[in-house]
């Protein structure tokens, strides 16, 4: 059995404390799967269930190409921030691998 899947998204990435529409820019998200699944019956009682997992995430944040250079200017003492998003332009990609074996032996009433 296998499977796959992917997502994709796109949604604002905004200053929150000082909220202007001009300094939007974008949170670009994309995620992959793959999960790949044998389920072998060996004999009556020994089955072996073998499973592999791929996941990968990018998320990046970007910054208005107005304002790529401009300046986030913040005073402290009155909590102002004007500009984009501090943390941009930016981004992470997360790749999780993941590979399971599991055994079943059956005697009589007893599972191992």
């Amino acid at each position: 059995m296998a499977g796959f899947c992917i997502a994709a998204a796109r949604n604002v990435d905004l200053n929150l404390q000082t909220p202007q529409t001009q300094f939007n820019g974008a949170v670009i998200g994309d995620s992959k799967k793959l999960v790949l699944s044998d389920i072998w019956a060996i004999n009556s009682r020994y089955v072996n269930d073998f499973h592999v997992c791929l996941l990968r995430l990018v998320a990046n944040f970007a910054t208005p190409p107005n304002f790529i250079n401009f300046p986030n200017a913040e005073i402290d003492d009155l909590s102002l921030n004007i500009g984009p998003e501090g943390n941009g332009p930016q981004g992470r990609t997360t790749n999780v691998y993941q590979i399971a074996d599991n055994q079943t032996y059956t005697r009589g009433r007893q599972h191992f």
